[in-house]
């Protein structure tokens, strides 16, 4: 009995037979694309992860009966590393339409250019209270332009505990993320946002107090981008949760065409960015302050708060600070606070009058 398959079928419409059977299949990596020199497999991602299960599919037509009948359902349903590209079928969702069991194996999974696709994770659909992507560590998404929210999750059923990369890129129609309500995202290290120019904003405040191991953010071409951290209602955000929203990992912080932002982070991060390296904010043609937004910049309004008792913050990692083309830049951070750059190698600032 079969056990280890390696291969690569050109045309695998007509070359895997109905009465095929992968289930003894217990290492696999195949590539079902009918372009044999087409660049398949993120060769990254499997060198990092070492999946023992592989599959690439490139424009398979998965209308639902014809796609539960097919033998490499049982290879899509037990994928360790799963890229879909061109997929069609009318499946507006990939949980639970083309898996209900929830997609707990999964380690990679990259989706691209496949249109139909609104939610990445549906929970309105879904009966059951179970788990669902539980092991994911790496989810890229590229030119998902029928993709409105990634997670589609106000039951909060997608565990993303073990999630490390999130790469989102060319999605048109993207107009948020929506990480489910009661995320904890301990693992995530690196989020690269590109091209999504609806998206309006990408954490909430309990999301951002999870984001301890998070080390790259990068985000560009996001033209309706408003808030990096949503702001909420006055009030509802207590000192001790400001306190508790640290970044402490953060290394890298890039940004590049996001015309609607006012400001990069509350002020609040100011001094608790304790690993960061580089920060590069570039053409932002709104942007009026790296660090708070217009009313934390009103130092009569904070100067006798003790939540900003912190005036000379120590920035001691911080050693590139670029700015450029951000024509109504006012200043940095408020006038309350001094930060020390003690090992601050480039400072940089062009095209930016204020």
């Amino acid at each position: 009995q079969l056990e280890e398959l390696y291969f690569h079928l050109f045309s695998y419409k007509e070359d895997i037979p109905h009465n095929v059977s992968f289930s003894r299949l217990q290492r696999y990596v195949i590539v079902l694309d009918h372009r044999p020199y087409s660049f398949h497999l993120k060769t990254e991602i499997m060198e990092e992860h070492r999946p023992s299960r592989a599959l690439y599919i490139n424009g398979l037509n998965a209308s639902t009966q014809r796609f539960i009948s097919l033998p490499i359902m049982d290879l899509f349903l037990r994928a360790e590393y799963l890229h879909l590209k061109h997929l069609k079928g009318g499946y507006k969702n990939l949980i639970p339409s083309m898996d209900q069991q929830g997609m707990n194996q999964l380690i990679a999974l990259v989706l691209e250019y496949s249109l139909d696709i609104e939610y990445l994770f549906d929970s309105t659909m879904i009966t059951t209270k179970d788990v669902f992507l539980s092991k994911l560590v790496t989810l890229r998404l590229n030119g998902m332009h029928g993709l409105q929210e990634v997670f589609h999750d106000q039951f909060s059923l997608c565990s993303l505990e073990n999630l490390q990369e999130l790469i989102i890129e060319n999605c048109a129609q993207l107009y948020s993320i929506s990480f489910p309500r009661y995320s904890n995202l301990c693992s995530i290290k690196v989020l690269r946002i590109y091209n999504c120019p609806v998206l309006t904003s990408l954490f909430m405040p309990s999301i951002v107090k999870t984001l301890v191991l998070l080390e790259v953010l990068k985000i560009s071409e996001c033209h309706k981008l408003k808030y990096i951290i949503e702001e909420v209602k006055e009030g509802t955000i207590n000192r001790q949760n400001h306190a508790s929203m640290t970044l402490p990992k953060l290394s890298i912080i890039d940004i590049e065409g996001c015309e609607r932002l006012k400001y990069i982070l509350p002020v609040c991060f100011l001094g608790e960015l304790v690993s960061l390296q580089r920060m590069s904010i570039r053409k932002c043609s709104e942007l009026m302050y790296v660090f708070g937004n217009e009313k934390e910049h009103d130092l009569s309004a904070y100067q006798h708060q003790s939540t900003y008792h912190c005036l000379y913050p120590n920035l001691l990692n911080l050693d590139t600070f670029k700015l450029d083309s951000l024509p109504n830049l006012v200043d940095f951070w408020p006038d309350y606070y001094r930060p020390r750059l003690l090992n601050l190698k480039e400072g940089r600032c062009t095209e930016c009058p204020g």
